[in-house]
């Protein structure tokens, strides 16, 4: 009669309880509602405004606390009642060691209500710069794993895609335009640019995408980054069902 109360039976409760919550069901369908009805809706409402809350909890947090967090929970070595081991043998460690050198110096305190894409982005585009290709793609699959967690949902830049339309139907990332490369070496693409967004470049392995950031960068693009690594990085360390060519 109380399926929603871990002491609802005798004793804890007593027969004039069990008359009030008689009386509640009756009115409940003297009014045309379905009690069962009622109390699952009852049930949703209270899982979308827990949901809600812990939304709320996560936005308030910064990159090093959720790091903290994913270190604590994910990453920590575990044996599942299947006999499959989790986590990282060094429970996380290594990916502590990286990312102090590599991403706190640049986006520790940074709360992830206000962390952009845009923002990972040059943190992965420093270390590629400085031909550390492995460091980027360690940690691009690090930053997405953790922050797959809190997954925002907001598209504030646009991805350009530079190859040819050829390669475009080999492989594809979802949301990317096609502009090609050689349109912008024309000068065609510029007014098909917004201006009230950031651009990020790729093309397949990044040498195009880096040429087309000198032409935005000279025509006033000062925000624009490419991604290291283009494409075929996208298929190793984030999508494995994009096709790598």
């Amino acid at each position: 009669m109380f399926p929603d109360d871990p002491q609802g039976g005798y004793p804890h409760k007593s027969l004039s309880n069990a008359r009030e919550e008689a009386e509640r069901l009756w009115n409940l369908r003297s009014q045309g509602l379905d009690p069962r009805a009622e109390r699952r809706r009852l049930i949703e409402q209270k899982q979308r405004e827990e949901e809600a809350a812990r939304l709320e909890e996560a936005r308030r947090l910064n990159v090093r606390q959720l790091f903290d967090r994913w270190r604590d929970t994910e990453l920590q070595p575990r044996l599942r009642a299947d006999g499959k081991r989790t986590g990282r043998k060094d429970g996380g460690q290594y990916v502590f060691e990286q990312f102090t050198r590599h991403v706190f110096p640049t986006i520790e305190e940074t709360a992830l209500e206000n962390l952009r894409k845009t923002d990972l982005l040059a943190v992965l585009d420093a270390q590629v710069s400085a031909g550390k290709l492995r460091t980027a793609n360690v940690l691009l699959t690090d930053l997405k794993q953790m922050l797959d967690e809190r997954a925002r949902g907001e598209r504030d830049f646009v991805l350009i895609d530079v190859r040819e339309p050829i390669e475009w139907e080999i492989a594809t990332i979802e949301g990317a335009e096609l502009i090609p490369k050689g349109e912008f070496l024309d000068g065609s693409a510029l007014e098909k640019l917004p201006n009230d967004k950031q651009i990020v470049l790729h093309c397949k392995v990044g040498g195009r995408s880096a040429e087309v950031l000198a032409v935005l960068h000279g025509a006033g693009f000062s925000d624009a980054v490419h991604v290291g690594g283009g494409i075929n990085a996208w298929s190793l360390q984030v999508d494995p069902d994009t096709p790598y060519y």
